[in-house]
């Protein structure tokens, strides 16, 4: 692997955590991950982006066809 592509991973999570505007949940999420197998870590990820896809995915297809906004059930 080529040093350079360590050098911006690494650039880039410094900057994410150390950005006022990046939200808590992820921050801490990348923190926790730092301290994880890096594989096992990227698997968990993918698999939570797929997750949060797919409620994305159904929200979408359940909105209201009169474009109100979607609101959770309480």
């Amino acid at each position: 692997m080529s040093p350079f592509l360590v050098v911006d991973a690494e650039r880039s999570i410094a900057k994410v955590l150390a950005d006022p505007a990046a939200s808590r949940w992820l921050k801490g999420a990348l923190s926790s991950a730092l301290d994880r197998d890096p594989v096992d870590a990227e698997r968990d990820a993918l698999e939570l982006r797929r997750l949060l896809s797919l409620r994305l995915l159904e929200l979408e297809l359940a909105r209201p066809l009169d474009g109100s906004a979607w609101e959770p059930e309480p």
